[in-house]
């Protein structure tokens, strides 16, 4: 199962049907369709995995339906918008109960991205947007929440597959580490430079 679009997502995808080949073609994806573009990048994660010669399904962004394909799955595969230091996961809401309908159904869930999203912090604040892109018109009193992060426990994450190989969420602390390390180095040259 494949849950929301990412272009490293759809590298990833492609990369391992290649290498598979056609003793072990991958299952189909599961493509999901979101907000606020209601359903286009669903359609155009489908488009892209028809054009790899795979069979796919799109479906509302139901989270009900999360157990469903959680079960049916061999294995989970999201996007990230960061990796924290402890090994963590930031990525589009519902990501997080995704990870939980997976554990419940035995089923890994793993992140592709790429090392250089790993943060050399623990925490980030998470993202909302305007209220107004999920209801124009809510009549006063009504208060609206559009949020568009959430953050899942390194527990639930089996690994993140990097653009050097794949990572346990465990392994996560030291390349973080570099990056504070490699960030503090850039600010010492950016001090001398003003």
């Amino acid at each position: 199962m494949t849950w929301l679009r990412r272009r490293t997502v759809e590298h990833s995808h492609a990369n391992g049907s290649r290498k598979q080949g056609k003793a072990r073609r991958p299952g189909a994806p599961v493509a999901r369709s979101s907000r606020p573009r209601g359903g286009a990048s669903g359609s155009a994660r489908a488009g892209d995995v028809i054009g790899s010669g795979l069979s796919t399904s799109v479906g509302e962004n139901h989270h009900a339906a999360l157990g469903l394909h959680a079960r049916e799955a061999d294995a989970a595969l999201v996007g990230a918008d960061a990796v924290l230091s402890d090994g963590a996961l930031v990525n589009k809401v519902g990501t997080r109960l995704l990870a939980f309908a997976c554990e419940r159904a035995g089923t890994p869930l793993y992140a592709a991205t790429d090392r250089f999203k790993v943060a050399s912090v623990a925490t980030l604040p998470l993202e909302e947007k305007a209220p107004g892109e999920v209801w124009p018109d809510a009549p006063e009193g009504v208060g609206v929440r559009n949020i568009y992060f959430d953050r899942t426990e390194a527990s639930l994450v089996a690994g993140y597959a990097t653009d050097v190989g794949t990572l346990v969420p465990a392994a996560v602390g030291e390349l973080s580490r570099e990056h504070a390390a490699w960030a503090a180095w850039e600010a010492r040259v950016r001090a001398l430079l003003r």
